[in-house]
């Protein structure tokens, strides 16, 4: 009876929470129609057109309302809102190592500069492009 009473109160509690659903006022992640790229790797192809090589390709990973990866030398991880193809993330806490090249430590800073003006992403196959307000693409990932 005890085990009966659980599963209940299990099932209440997933149809209450199945019942909170998407707001305008930006539900912690993208619709479900977004969800095809949540937990897959994504591996940086292009910043602002520029072909980036694949040695040192920084990547990023969606999981829930949280999004992570590594830049050029830098991990990082924060929040993100949005609501279908809308794309806001949050404070992105990136740790302060430098690189041996200074050419990947400026393409780290620009990358990071990149990743905060996002505003929108699309999902075309296995690429993920996301764009900032003006509508320009900054930064194109595959998945890898």
């Amino acid at each position: 009876m005890h085990i009966r009473h659980q599963f209940v109160g299990l099932v209440f509690l997933l149809l209450l929470l199945g019942s909170c659903g998407n707001s305008a006022s930006g539900y912690p992640y993208p619709d479900p129609n977004a969800f095809q790229y949540i937990g897959r790797n994504y591996v940086l192809k292009t910043l602002y057109e520029d072909p980036v090589l694949p040695k040192n390709a920084p990547h990023i990973m969606f999981n829930g309302s949280e999004l992570n990866g590594k830049g050029y030398c830098n991990l990082y991880s924060g929040p993100y809102t949005g609501d279908g193809a809308l794309l806001k993330p949050g404070s992105i806490a990136v740790t302060e190592m430098s690189c041996n090249d200074p050419n990947l430590m400026i393409l780290d800073v620009r990358y990071f500069a990149a990743l905060n003006e996002v505003t929108s992403m699309s999902i075309d196959g296995t690429l993920l492009t996301l764009s900032n307000t003006a509508g320009t693409t900054v930064l194109v990932y595959t998945e890898k």
